[in-house]
């Protein structure tokens, strides 16, 4: 599979390499989203730069329970090149990918990566949280919270350069309190973490 571009509106989609391509609800229903492929192609026939819309299309109210229940559509992939994310309200999350570049927007939501391997990341969240285990490039990474939460680990060696900016919060590089507010924490290396975090906290482990 070439590439996949993903429109989501509302909604939290988890997605996952595998050997076909799948979909899958958790505490929801098929009927309480739309889900449009790319033209003439089906869901489960997808090629290569089409795009898959996946649109909330009502609530459901329970006052049965007190507990609150995410609904969560689930995607297996086959082998990725590149992957795009557009998302309004709501999160993505990927785990176990190898893809050549990521690129991920998010309005308002949360971004959760864990154990991926790219060339190329770049994440931009103006709202929420992004967070990441062994999220590992080859080349650069990209990540743009405006105000939020930014949480890397597993991520960064000896050899990463990074470049911080947390305009007027709080960066922690493993484990001691680095910079504060408008400044600004350089290092060269190969491959080059970006991080800029204007409201919030920026921690790397």
């Amino acid at each position: 599979m070439k590439s996949l571009t993903l429109f989501l509106d509302d909604v939290f989609v988890k997605i996952i390499e595998d050997d076909t391509f799948s979909i899958s609800f958790h505490n929801c229903q098929p009927e309480d989203f739309e889900i449009t492929p790319g033209e003439n192609t089906t869901i489960k026939q997808i090629h290569s730069s089409q795009g898959l819309f996946i649109k909330k299309k009502y609530f459901s109210l329970s006052f049965k329970s007190k507990d609150e229940v995410t609904s969560i559509i689930e995607l297996k992939l086959p082998s990725l090149e590149h992957l795009n994310g557009i998302c309004d309200v709501g999160g993505i999350s990927l785990r176990n990918l190898t893809v050549n570049t990521i690129d991920i927007q998010v309005d308002s939501g949360l971004v959760y990566l864990n154990n991926i391997h790219a060339e190329k990341v770049s994440i931009t969240c103006d709202t929420g949280t992004v967070n990441a285990d062994k999220l590992i490039v080859s080349d650069h990474c990209d990540i743009n919270v405006d105000s939020g939460t930014l949480f890397i680990k597993n991520s960064l060696t000896s050899l990463c350069g990074y470049d911080i900016k947390c305009e007027t919060g709080i960066s922690k590089l493993f484990g001691s309190v680095k910079i504060r507010g408008d400044k600004r924490l350089f290092k060269a290396g190969v491959p080059m973490y970006r991080l800029r975090n204007d409201t919030g906290l920026c921690t790397i482990e």
